[in-house]
């Protein structure tokens, strides 16, 4: 569906689309106008999607962004030249070709291989019943013939994809075409698909479309090619099943050679069986159950799981909701949301880098004023306030306030301060150490500056208290001169309050 979707206008509305159920590319081609309408698709998503569906049916999906860019629609780009769109979109000049035969204007275009691509109307805006219809079917069926008589090897050539006319014929629908085709050469029946990988014949694709009238009419020129396997070992029946076409299912039950398909396995070791229980088709496995003996049912894949056991896993799991589009949808979003979970992370880890780099310049900063803040509480704790006792005695040498209360707060908070500024510098040097070291993990560094900048703030905090109480205990005496140093001290408390609330206020 990525591929289908492309870079273009479509991409926005991929969420919407998938939670409404158009979650693949054949279902968003069948898609009408009211659908669009519904969920309020934009002008310019409606012709994204039909200019896309027209490529996508003529295996020239890869030109799709070039040419919705731009800005034209379908109609105006089907009006441009050949060299036009060489010129302009780098179309190859067989692509082109492609590109451009079904634009006839008129609505008389009879043959279903030469028709456009109906992913927005109904099959009405194609064709007109009339009798010059019919007149102009005859003669292009006339002229195909001997084209194709006079040329029998443009039956087999291959496109690009490796595809055929023939497979082309099979995937539309054309049963004329295919009958033609037979008639001249009946071994085109069993030619493959050249894209590696993806080998399949136009038996299998027209089971994967539900083409079941082409499938008939191959089968009754070339009643042998249901034996023919694609490149994963899937047979006729495990392509109906896995594109869970239950009318085509229901036509190959109705065959004498089913005994054989229902039990054959592919790349896998899985048989028609385990995938008709991996989509709960409940209806169909009832069918089943009463044409087939028990034994068809024990057949185990590479997992060593029967048809029994995935379903009963499957009804476990899902409660017996078929799976495959639902699958899809959950693997879309879970990709939507994977891509933005892993933008938001880059997002979110730039970010983290960008503000580890302003904190370390800041962190720089920081640790000259914790450096300086240990250097002065340092040498105050060794030159006590009032001096020591010079008395010989067993106090000598002893502080002279060392009995006084506001003396022993001062000791208190003053090595409350040494430690703290001097933690904080370490914590500086360790910060820097990390973010040399790890500069992915952003979380340890910033740990470390938070916590650097708190013992910080509490270091000033305590030098503050330390010169209120050391002022205080040598200035007893003069209370007047006491109680001005405290007031004018507790200016600073007061400024660091303000400017820390501004501060939280803000991060």
């Amino acid at each position: 569906m990525e591929g289908f979707v492309g870079n273009g206008a479509l991409k926005r509305v991929i969420p919407k689309l998938i939670e409404e159920g158009w979650d693949d590319v054949p279902t968003l081609k069948l898609m009408k106008l009211e659908d669009m309408d519904a969920i309020n698709m934009t002008q310019q998503q409606k012709d994204a999607l039909e200019m896309r569906s027209y490529l996508h049916n003529r295996a020239l999906i890869q030109y799709g962004d070039k040419l919705e860019s731009s800005g034209k629609c379908l109609q105006e780009l089907l009006g441009l030249s050949a060299d036009e769109i060489s010129s302009q979109f780098g179309m190859k000049r067989g692509h082109v070709a492609r590109f451009i035969e079904k634009k006839t204007s008129n609505s008389s275009i009879p043959d279903r291989l030469q028709q456009p691509p109906q992913a927005l109307t109904s099959s009405k805006r194609i064709t007109k019943t009339s009798s010059n219809n019919s007149i102009h079917k005859k003669k292009l069926d006339q002229s195909t013939k001997i084209l194709l008589e006079l040329k029998r090897d443009l039956i087999k050539e291959t496109d690009e994809d490796g595809w055929t006319p023939f497979h082309y014929a099979a995937c539309f629908g054309n049963e004329d075409g295919v009958k033609l085709m037979l008639e001249i050469d009946k071994s085109v029946a069993y030619i493959t698909t050249g894209e590696k990988g993806d080998e399949k014949t136009a038996l299998h694709i027209a089971a994967a479309n539900g083409r079941q009238r082409v499938m008939e009419k191959i089968l009754s020129e070339c009643p042998d090619c249901w034996e023919m396997v694609n490149s994963e070992g899937k047979n006729v029946l495990h392509i109906a099943v896995d594109a869970q076409q239950e009318e085509v299912i229901e036509y190959i039950f109705k065959k004498s050679w089913i005994i054989h398909l229902i039990n054959q396995k592919d790349i896998e070791a899985n048989t028609p069986l385990h995938l008709l229980a991996t989509f709960s088709m409940l209806k169909l496995m009832g069918k089943l159950r009463s044409h087939f003996s028990r034994d068809k049912w024990n057949a185990t894949n590479n997992k060593n799981m029967t048809p029994q056991d995935i379903l009963s896993s499957c009804s476990e799991i899902q409660d017996n909701i078929i799976g495959r589009n639902i699958m899809n949808q959950n693997q879309e979003l879970a990709k939507i949301t994977r891509e933005k979970s892993e933008k938001r992370g880059a997002q979110s880890k730039e970010r983290m880098k960008a503000m580890n780099e302003e904190w370390k310049k800041v962190g720089d900063t920081h640790m000259i004023v914790a450096t300086l803040i240990a250097a002065i509480t340092f040498a105050a704790g060794f030159t006590m306030p009032g001096g020591y006792n010079s008395n010989e005695g067993s106090n000598q040498g002893m502080p002279l306030l060392l009995r006084e209360a506001a003396f022993k707060v001062f000791v208190i908070t003053n090595t409350i301060a040494v430690i703290c500024s001097t933690s904080s510098a370490f914590l500086y040097v360790t910060a820097s150490l990390y973010y040399v070291q790890h500069k992915d993990d952003v979380e340890k560094p910033m740990k470390r500056y938070l916590m650097a900048l708190l013992l910080i703030l509490i270091a000033v905090a305590a030098m503050i208290v330390a010169f209120i109480t050391g002022s205080f205990a040598m200035l007893a005496h003069s209370l007047g001169l006491v109680i001005s140093v405290c007031l004018i001290s507790c200016i600073s408390f007061l400024i660091y309050f303000i400017e820390l609330k501004k501060f939280i206020s803000h991060i």
